[in-house]
């Protein structure tokens, strides 16, 4: 039975790198000057992980019974998924997408109050797999906003705090996660390569004033990150391989400093517009 723990355990870590590093997600924030808005999501998965998906479940399958093949974009599913970004957020489109080495799709969902909307930072909170039992867990890191109408108009965005996202182990989690990982850097480098994900804030407007590093024209950049620029960076790449994959503001910490890659400084921003 312990054996039986450890081959899932590792099993399970060895999925959630998987879809950490093959995953690209860009998401788009639209707000007006009334507090409304939309927000539009893509999300790329590696045709490779795909692939490893459906053989895992042909693998498990009964002799009876083929495996549907693994839909990764799931029209249902994305209309369910309003909910996960707030109160009074309503699905409005979709479509699949497809690259010679990714599939994935593009959502659109619409707000009437950003003072209801949530973001989940988390890039493991768009990849959901039903043909396994036990999934990693994924930390809750949402980026909240409160929006106050006069002239100009404000948006005031709360970023998740590290110290809010630690976690105590226990004796038992201690012991579980101790293992030999001699070996396994060329794969996490070969898994994480292709990382990349960004987070935007657009308004409908001109911006007159914000405490935001990044801004361009209309455009506030809360972070945009490929993970390439951490992989030639050898002195990044061990703290990274030390940190929770789970908890993305570890992971950002760790990414702000290196050169090419965007991550806001600030916890709590401010945009005025008009």
């Amino acid at each position: 039975m312990k054996a039986l723990k450890v081959t899932r355990l590792i099993f399970m870590l060895f999925i959630s790198a998987a879809l950490s590093g093959c995953i690209e997600v860009n998401t788009l924030i639209t707000v007006n000057n009334d507090g409304t808005g939309t927000v539009e999501e893509t999300v790329m998965l590696s045709r490779e992980i795909i692939d490893m998906i459906t053989e895992l479940q042909s693998s498990f399958a009964s002799d009876t019974a083929a495996p549907e093949p693994f839909q990764f974009y799931k029209e249902d599913e994305l209309r369910k998924n309003a909910e996960l970004y707030g109160i009074d957020v309503s699905y409005l489109s979709s479509e699949p997408l497809s690259t010679q080495s990714k599939e994935g799709y593009t959502v659109k969902y619409e707000f009437k109050d950003i003072n209801n909307l949530k973001i989940n930072q988390n890039p493991n909170s768009r990849v959901k797999l039903e043909s396994i039992d036990e999934e990693p867990e994924v930390d809750q890191e949402f980026i909240t906003f409160n929006f106050i109408k006069d002239m100009p108009s404000e948006i005031r965005i709360s970023m998740p705090l590290e110290k809010q996202l630690e976690k105590e182990e226990t004796p038992e989690e201690e012991n579980q996660t101790e293992m030999d990982t001699t070996g396994m850097t060329d794969q996490l480098i070969k898994i994480f390569q292709d990382l990349k994900f960004t987070l935007a804030v657009d308004v409908n407007g001109k911006i007159v004033q914000t405490n935001a590093f990044y801004v361009e024209n209309n455009r506030v950049t809360l972070f945009e990150i490929n993970f390439a620029e951490l992989i030639s960076n050898s002195e990044k790449l061990k703290e990274f391989k030390e940190t929770d994959p789970q908890n993305f503001e570890q992971v950002k910490k760790i990414l702000r400093s290196i050169p090419g890659i965007k991550v806001e400084p600030n916890n709590q921003l401010f945009i005025k517009f008009e």
